[in-house]
């Protein structure tokens, strides 16, 4: 029996011959996510927070962030 903590641990009990591995539903969500190029991944993501931020309304005084 696995309780995996990240992705990885899932690939690895079935890799030992685990029967039974238990998983939050945030968990199994993230295994589609297996053999996904991961720069595409990262600009996805970067676009992601690039939307948040531009949703926020919120904005960075560079002059001040600077000090």
């Amino acid at each position: 029996m696995a309780s995996p903590r990240e992705v990885l641990n899932i690939f690895q009990a079935d890799d030992i011959g685990c029967h039974i591995i238990t998983c939050t539903n945030d968990m199994i969500a993230k295994l589609s996510l297996a053999g996904k190029d991961l720069l595409d991944y990262s600009r996805e993501t970067v676009q992601m927070f690039h939307r948040d931020a531009a949703a926020s309304s919120f904005s960075i005084n560079p002059a001040k962030s600077a000090a």
